[in-house]
Formats: C-alpha cells, sequence, structure tokens
C-alpha cells in the first residue's frame, strides 16, 4: 500500500492549490490499465483519520480502461482548505497532458 500524507497547515502560503492524481507509469505504452490492478483505490481522510473521499479504481466500471486519474484537488480559502473530490480518469500517462487545465 503507498500512503501519502500531505500536512495542508504546513504548506507555504505561496501555494494556493494542489491537485492529486494517480498514474500508472508507462501504461499507455505498455497497454495497462486500472481494470488490471487489483483492488486499487484512492482516498482522502482528515486529521482525525476520518474517510471523507474514496474512489475504487479497479472495480469502478468509469474507471477501468484508464490509465491515469486526476483524483482531487484542495485549494485555499483564506486561513482553510477546501476539498473538491474531481474523478476524471485520462487515456494519457503523460503528467504535462494531465496539469495543463491547471497552468
Amino acid at each position: 500500500d503507498a500512503q501519502i500524507v500531505v500536512r495542508l497547515d504546513q504548506i507555504p502560503a505561496i501555494y494556493k492549490s494542489i491537485v492529486f492524481m494517480v498514474v500508472i507509469h508507462d501504461g499507455k505504452h505498455r497497454g495497462q490499465n486500472f481494470a488490471r490492478v487489483d483492488n486499487a483505490f484512492i482516498r482522502a481522510r482528515d486529521a482525525k483519520g476520518e474517510e471523507i473521499c474514496r474512489f475504487n479504481i479497479s472495480t469502478s466500471a468509469a474507471f477501468a480502461e484508464f490509465c491515469a486519474l486526476t483524483f482531487a484537488e484542495v485549494v485555499r480559502e483564506d486561513a482553510h482548505w477546501a476539498m473538491r473530490a474531481i474523478g476524471q480518469a485520462h487515456a494519457s500517462d503523460r503528467f504535462t497532458e494531465l496539469l495543463r487545465p491547471y497552468l
């Protein structure tokens, strides 16, 4: 299991948003997709450990033939952060293409 911990209260004020994505490295070139990954999911939990958002990637037909997923975006709003679940699947596994809408 891979886990990424982001402590939003420690992010410098110059950063206004963070986009979370999951990508199968070189998935398109190797013909891999989320349907071929057992028990794949991505979730967000709050500081208390409570799950606030979850996408079951490998069991969802919506993500099955894709190799990348824009999971969520957190946006700084004054002194607080707001999370927006996105759940958009992508056929591309190239970060330059996936990040283009956020530049």
